[in-house]
């Protein structure tokens, strides 16, 4: 997991949408999948 992942978890609120635009492997998501409960989209 890269460092920066709890900072962008903190910035994005529980149970929201976020919308991925070609952002990496989908790590990132799947981090705030499970830490943020988030659902998200992908492009």
């Amino acid at each position: 997991m890269k460092a920066e992942y709890n900072l962008i978890a903190n910035i994005i609120e529980s149970n929201s949408t976020v919308l991925d635009v070609g952002c990496d492997d989908g790590t990132l998501m799947e981090f705030l999948k499970k830490k943020q409960k988030c659902e998200y989209k992908r492009n």
